[in-house]
């Protein structure tokens, strides 16, 4: 480890580490008060709003109570209904009488009432009573209730209150949004006859809860009537979509013993806004004394760890032959400006000794590598196998002219440094021109049969690997013909792996030998003293190295033989991008070139 993560390390051991454990546990205990504290006011603002709802719903019920039978003058709505019963006695002055009865009871509850608006009964009979605050409201002539929902309704509650959504109601004469409640009267004393429906038309103030919180900025609240899932109030503008339901922040409960539900949503984030200052001033305190003891890391770093760390990674610099030290330590007084000097003064006797001799080994390689030109000149050879072949033609020697041209297009070959990399075609050509030597020289005595599909002629492999192979096939199982006639070479594409598959019918390889060869093919590279090498590296383990080499691990040759069979040499090598089409097997017996 480094020396600054080690320092690092232990200033956070002593310093950072005990700090943030601190402030993480006050940070948590001071969050769990704050959000007991909201809860507690969000809860106490949700009953106060439920007890406000269920005080207008029994105010709603006991107008309608009042209106039906209290009544210090007998002004009261069932005992006026229950004298219009009979419609074959009823005169015009008792619709007039029974008309200002009922107007009178309205009158005297709506005085004490400022949210209702107006109130109507519908008898059995088709008649309407009521009153309204205005002149210009009440319902239009000839309206009949009957086959309207609210009164169908109505009457299938039996009793209940039916509390209509927030609307604009027509048959009241208005133009603005309202509600009203309707209750079936029924007379108690003639076995729950039906006498008629008290209509009563509500000001949607009277549930206006905005005014009963000091959450109302932060807080949606919905007022729902159960019965027919419409609102009867809501706090939530048309143009924002309100605060984000979401499980914690809601809270929806039936409000009791009424057909309304109450729905708070409280904005946590707004509420907690005003218990966050406290909390920033613990966190900027924290802050403060981290970024002291940064600093003063900071300031034992520049001054201690930069100049040794600077010094380590000169030290390990080996790519080059020079290496420059960093200006402004050598004069420090204190150990660190020593280590600077002694080192400075080790590196310049070592560069000077790396330069003597580095000149000197180029030297002598610039010399051999001049004898080895003089020595070979690839152009007097091709030239002299030119005109080898070109007097074999001359003299009519099929064999010499075939031998030599051959041999002089391997040269080129095995010479060529334009790439490492050549083509399957290539490669085959090159074992072809080998094969039409070896072929002349054994008289015929054995096959070379090729089964390489002709879309893969592109496909890109490392230069020199084929010939080598076939080579020991023709040597050492085939004997030149003597242990076998036949040597095969096929190519195949599997998941994305070249396979390429050379094999004989000669002799095989016993058993001990064969171990031997694999042990040896699995042995790590190794580079030999320059000018030798071993008698195996151009053949199996040179090509083996070179595809692990060029390939990576995992990539090479595999042996297997049966000794009186033959023997099977398998290559795997990735495949390079390269476009193949069709699927179809092409396969040739090669005899003359």
């Amino acid at each position: 480890m480094k020396l600054k993560k080690k320092l690092l390390l232990s200033f956070a051991a002593i310093t950072i580490i005990p700090l943030m454990c601190v402030t993480v546990f006050a940070y948590t205990q001071y969050v769990q008060i704050i959000n007991r504290h909201i809860t507690t006011i969000a809860d106490n603002e949700f009953k106060n709003l439920s007890l406000k709802v269920r005080e207008s719903y029994d105010s709603i019920r006991q107008t309608l109570s009042f209106l039906t039978f209290y009544s210090a003058d007998d002004n009261a709505v069932l005992s006026t209904l229950r004298s219009l019963k009979n419609e074959e006695t009823i005169s015009d002055n008792d619709m007039y009488q029974a008309s200002q009865k009922i107007k009178t009871a309205c009158q005297s509850v709506m005085y004490n009432q400022k949210y209702i608006k107006s109130i109507y009964i519908f008898t059995q009979n088709r008649s309407v009573f009521g009153h309204s605050r205005t002149a210009e409201e009440g319902i239009s002539p000839g309206y009949d209730p009957v086959n309207d929902e609210w009164y169908q309704k109505t009457n299938e509650l039996n009793g209940s209150v039916y509390i209509s959504p927030l609307d604009v109601y027509p048959m009241f004469g208005t133009d603005y949004e309202c509600f009203f409640v309707a209750h079936l009267i029924r007379d108690a004393d003639r076995d729950f006859q039906h006498l008629g429906v008290i209509v009563v038309e509500y000001s949607p103030e009277i549930f206006d809860l905005s005014k009963e919180t000091a959450l109302s900025d932060i807080a949606d609240i919905t007022l729902t009537n159960t019965l027919n899932q419409s609102v009867i109030y809501t706090n939530m503008e048309e143009e924002h979509a309100g605060i984000v339901p979401t499980k914690e922040n809601t809270t929806v409960e039936s409000v009791f013993q009424t057909p309304l539900e109450l729905s708070v949503t409280v904005d946590y984030a707004s509420l907690r806004s005003e218990y966050n200052r406290t909390l920033v001033l613990l966190l900027l305190l924290v802050t403060f004394c981290l970024i002291c003891i940064l600093l003063l890391t900071l300031r034992i770093t520049r001054s201690f760890i930069n100049p040794i760390e600077k010094l380590s990674g000169s030290m390990v610099q080996q790519q080059i032959t020079q290496v420059e030290l960093p200006d402004g330590y050598e004069s420090r007084r204190d150990e660190i400006g020593i280590l600077y000097r002694q080192y400075h003064k080790m590196m310049t006797e070592i560069n000077n000794y790396i330069k003597t001799e580095y000149q000197n080994k180029l030297i002598i390689l610039d010399a051999q590598m001049k004898a080895l030109e003089a020595r070979i000149n690839s152009h007097f050879l091709f030239n002299t196998l030119e005109s080898i072949n070109s007097m074999a033609e001359l003299a009519e020697q099929e064999q010499i002219s075939t031998m030599s041209l051959a041999l002089g297009h391997m040269f080129r070959y095995a010479i060529k440094t334009d790439s490492e990399l050549v083509t399957i075609e290539e490669e085959l050509n090159h074992v072809r021109d080998y094969m039409v030597i070896q072929r002349i020289r054994c008289d015929d005595k054995f096959r070379f049969v090729e089964d390489v599909p002709e879309e893969f002629y592109e496909q890109k492999l490392l230069k020199l690997i084929f010939q080598p192979l076939v080579e020991n096939s023709l040597i050492h199982g085939l004997e030149y013909g003597n242990s076998g006639d036949e040597i095969n070479l096929s190519v195949r594409i599997l998941q994305d792996m070249l396979q390429i598959v050379i094999s004989d019918n000669g002799k095989g390889i016993p058993k001990d030998r064969l171990a031997d060869l694999r042990r040896h093919l699995q042995e790590e590279i190794t580079f030999m003293e320059l000018g030798h090498r071993e008698r195996e590296s151009i053949g199996l383990k040179n090509i083996q190295s070179r595809v692990e080499l060029y390939y990576g691990k995992g990539y090479g040759l595999t042996i297997d033989s049966t000794e009186g069979e033959g023997t099977q040499i398998e290559i795997h090598i990735p495949v390079f991008p390269c476009s193949f089409e069709g699927g179809g097997k092409s396969v040739s017996v090669y005899r003359n070139r």
